[in-house]
């Protein structure tokens, strides 16, 4: 089974990023430069808001397990054609229903896919949650606020 880490949990494991934050509140350029890594995706994946992703950036930590699931999910095509689009992995900002955290994006320990779908009602391949949560990674569809486009790395419990 696997849990949702805390903050503290996130920050023990992936890095602490309050050194890098500005005054204005925007994170520095070291923080990126500390935690990401990028792999190529086995076949383009459209983006959320246009446009083709061929590469993703995630934390260097997740960078094997995200790359294993993509190419998991790439060998099987009825799933592949599912994901109708990429919404991001890296991206430093506060949780949407928790402003007082920082996003599990702001580690790049988050992803989200099926944005539109999310919105529209259309839930994921359940092949693809599976994948994901084969290597360790929660799926947004199952927190008691669902959030069904996301996906965040977990830890057991």
């Amino acid at each position: 089974m696997l849990k949702v880490m805390t903050s503290a949990e996130v920050i023990a494991r992936y890095g602490d990023p309050k050194p890098f934050i500005c005054d204005d509140g925007h994170i520095a350029a070291g923080w990126e430069l500390s935690i990401l890594d990028s792999f190529l995706l086995p076949k383009p994946l459209p983006l959320a808001w246009g446009g083709r992703a061929t590469r993703i950036s995630c934390h260097k930590l997740v960078k094997s397990e995200l790359e294993s699931v993509f190419k998991k999910l790439s060998a099987i095509p009825v799933v592949w054609e599912t994901i109708n689009d990429y919404g991001g992995c890296y991206s430093f900002r506060r949780n949407s229903s928790n402003k007082a955290q920082l996003s599990r994006h702001s580690w790049a320990i988050a992803i989200d896919l099926d944005v539109k779908d999310a919105v529209s009602g259309r839930e994921t391949h359940p092949l693809a949650i599976q994948a994901f949560y084969d290597v360790g990674w929660l799926w947004g569809g199952w927190f008691s606020t669902p959030d069904p486009m996301h996906f965040e790395k977990a830890i057991p419990f």
